[in-house]
């Protein structure tokens, strides 16, 4: 299995540590990124992040502006999203851009090995107890054993009215990683639904 991840993870300050806004260590998994490049570099995620933070304004910070939001139950104001950032690892599924806009994202090959191999090259290195997953191009490429035997599905949470069964817990490495699943945050999140899901998980 390779070990070349491309690009490299964001990891935050406080990942798992006490200052984190999570309680335990989360790596959030977005799907892909977009760009007129062909081939993103090492520094693509990290310079993404800087960029949502400190960069000007653009239509495409509202998908990360929902998420963080929703995480909080609350319109965040600049210093949590920076909480936030801190708090966690963060990478896309797919190693290559997808294009130059989501649109173009279903026309890619998530289920290739070397995207796989990239994202347990990360749990290997940052070893998080909590992936929360954005979207079902990442959700449907993962694969039903991580190498130390089969995912088991939680039991249905009751959610204001609704039952939520989208979360499993992964055997690895002699420990237990919580797979969550959410919505993509450049659709229409309910802030309140997922919000009300993490503090049902214990994850905030």
């Amino acid at each position: 299995m390779t070990s070349r991840i491309r690009p490299r993870p964001w990891c935050g300050q406080n990942y798992g540590t006490p200052k984190s806004i999570f309680t335990r260590p989360t790596f959030v998994l977005g799907g892909s990124a977009y760009s007129n490049d062909p081939t993103p570099i090492a520094d693509t995620t990290n310079g993404l992040v800087k960029d949502y933070l400190y960069g000007n304004g653009g239509q495409w910070k509202a998908t990360y502006t929902r998420f963080i939001n929703t995480v909080y139950g609350d319109s965040a104001n600049q210093e949590m999203r920076e909480m936030f950032f801190d708090s966690i690892v963060f990478n896309n599924y797919l190693q290559d851009f997808a294009g130059t806009r989501p649109t173009d994202a279903p026309k890619y090959d998530y289920s290739a090995e070397r995207h796989f191999s990239a994202f347990i090259k990360i749990l290997e290195q940052h070893k998080p107890e909590v992936i929360i997953c954005w979207g079902d191009l990442a959700w449907k490429a993962l694969r039903d054993d991580w190498g130390y035997g089969l995912g088991v599905q939680g039991r249905p949470l009751s959610i204001q009215g609704a039952f939520f069964h989208e979360y499993y817990r992964f055997p690895f490495a002699g420990k237990e990683i919580l797979l969550v699943h959410v919505k993509h945050p450049s659709s229409s999140l309910q802030r309140d639904h997922y919000h009300k899901i993490f503090k049902r998980l214990k994850l905030i």
